[in-house]
């Protein structure tokens, strides 16, 4: 490695400001603006207007001769997310641009043809995204079939296929196609109206979503009447207060009560996240809310009555839900499950849980389909005495999270190692293996960052250099070998040794993809390794590193 890793030339001396690792394809944006993307190309998701199967395997496609995606106008990109087969860039201006397979309207454009390919062009025959909304878009994230948006008025947008609700539009109608759909027309994911509920369950209220006051004495019959309370608490949003006189209190028969229910905070999205068939968005309140397929519980219904492709609040239980307090910080949408942090360095996990990747002991092979798994019986992960979360990365069936004193835990499957226990038995399944014993993962020094592929793990450290542990068939650990690291005793801390990415040079992030993974180094250079048989390596030739 080392010398022998070469950085991906972009030519013109150009650098990477960010970095997206696709199924077999990666994008980056650069310095200036531009987009250039390298690897499989069979869908045009490389958008250079060229039915070339892939770029990136020959020297002659590298550098000056790995082309721009032609964006049409000035200013280029601020983004670029890399989904299993399309590509969805933020411009400068705010506006999208998609391009890449488009059998579901993932595209957004108002058919199901394919861009980037060079049947239909790129540049400025490449139609805006029309998204609608009041407002330019801050980001975007691409699944498998499906694209959403977050708008700078604070909706959340998503077209695509919607076999599984995952557009949040209450049906099960594909958006971007044929059908149209977009503009104006495409539905905003709707995280409820006004500031209050539709619908609240006074017998529930319980601190989270209000107060209930209680008459002292039978027939007081304390409570006649319905009014504004003011901010009751101090969430910024007025409150409401209602009097029910015949309910029984404290004091005895028909003592009365009176609610004061909680108002809403803003019910805007900072973060989105898109999984395989479902979505999840962070809103500014705090809440955590998710839409799409629920065949393995990751939407977190817990056994409420719901259309089969509607918006839900996931119930995180005490603490998760308290408006102007803890709240969730950033959520997770992996391929069947979902995880969330919460303000206060909690972790809970939902959905598929047949790896143990939810972190608590449960032989169930889902969870939050029935009643009574969500809210406080969802469990938080026992990470241990102490352990709070900063940040987490799912992979396809295991977690790694970072911890507020920089170390990193990791459960779920373990079939490589990429749970860098020196072991290849799972976590997560059983409470045996968590808690304080499931081990910080040794790589020899504090983290800052981790991501998580298909089977394996690779962290920033402190010291600005990259470890990486699991599954290394095609050399996707970055050591110039296929041997697993983490699934045996003594592979771990110091005897796993640093990607060597050249003398000096340290690294800003990294993304792991399925069985390969790209670096952006401090000299804002990118450096990939791995699986390599599309030229996803962006290096001119077809082989592993």
């Amino acid at each position: 490695m080392g010398r022998g890793l070469f950085g991906v030339d972009f030519g013109g001396g150009l650098w990477a400001v960010s970095v997206s690792s696709g199924s077999s394809f990666t994008c980056a944006v650069l310095g200036d603006g531009s987009v250039k993307c390298w690897g499989r190309n069979e869908e045009g998701q490389l958008g250079v207007g060229s039915d070339v199967v892939g770029l990136g395997a020959k020297v002659d496609e590298v550098g000056e001769g790995l082309p721009d995606v032609d964006l049409g106008g000035e200013g280029g990109a601020v983004g670029v997310s890399a989904g299993f087969t399309h590509v969805c860039a933020v411009t400068c201006e705010h506006f999208v641009k998609c391009w890449g397979e488009n059998l579901y309207g993932q595209l957004g454009l108002g058919d199901f043809l394919a861009r980037g390919d060079g049947v239909y062009g790129m540049g400025g025959a490449l139609p805006f995204v029309d998204v609608g909304g009041d407002g330019g878009v801050i980001s975007v994230s691409c699944g498998e079939r499906h694209t959403c948006a977050v708008v700078s008025d604070g909706s959340v947008r998503c077209w695509g296929g919607n076999g599984g609700g995952q557009l949040g539009a209450g049906d099960g109608v594909g958006r971007g196609g044929a059908g149209g759909g977009m503009g104006d027309g495409l539905p905003r994911v709707e995280f409820g109206f006004g500031n209050f509920p539709a619908a609240v369950e006074l017998s529930g209220v319980d601190g989270r979503d209000g107060v209930r006051l209680v008459g002292g004495a039978s027939g007081e019959g304390a409570g006649r009447s319905v009014g504004g309370a003011g901010d009751v608490n101090g969430d910024g949003v007025g409150d409401v207060i209602f009097g029910v006189p015949g309910a029984d209190g404290v004091g005895g028969v028909e003592a009365g009560a009176a609610y004061v229910v909680h108002g809403r905070g803003n019910a805007k999205a900072f973060a989105v996240s898109a999984g395989g068939q479902h979505s999840c968005a962070v809103l500014f309140s705090g809440l955590v809310k998710c839409w799409g397929d629920d065949a393995h519980g990751q939407l977190g219904v817990g056994g409420k009555l719901r259309s089969d492709v509607g918006v839900i609040v996931v119930d995180l239980g005490e603490g998760a839900l308290v408006y102007g307090g803890p709240g969730v910080s950033a959520v997770s949408a992996g391929s069947s499950f979902s995880c969330a942090v919460l303000y206060d360095g909690r972790v809970k996990c939902w959905g598929r849980n047949v790896e143990g990747q939810l972190g608590f002991d449960s032989v169930t092979p889902s969870v939050g389909v029935q009643v009574g798994e969500m809210g406080d019986e969802l469990p938080a992960v026992n990470l241990g005495g102490g352990v709070r979360v900063s940040l987490l990365s799912c992979g396809f069936s295991h977690v790694c999270a970072v911890t507020s004193s920089l170390g990193v835990k990791c459960w779920g499957d373990n079939s490589y190692g990429q749970l860098g226990a020196g072991d290849v038995i799972g976590r997560g399944g059983r409470s045996e293996g968590m808690g304080d014993g499931l081990p910080f993962v040794d790589v020899g020094g504090g983290v800052l960052s981790v991501s998580c592929g298909r089977f394996h793990s690779c962290a920033v450290l402190e010291d600005q250099s990259v470890k990486c542990w699991g599954y290394n068939e095609f050399g996707g650990l970055g050591l110039g070998d296929s041997e697993h690291r983490g699934d045996g005793a003594g592979e771990m801390g110091e005897n796993l040794p640093a990607i060597d990415f050249g003398v000096g040079r340290g690294v800003r992030s990294v993304s792991a993809g399925q069985y390969h993974s790209c670096a952006v180094l401090d000299d804002m250079s990118i450096k990939c390794w791995g699986q390599n048989g599309r030229g996803q390596l962006g290096v001119g030739d077809l082989l592993n590193r």
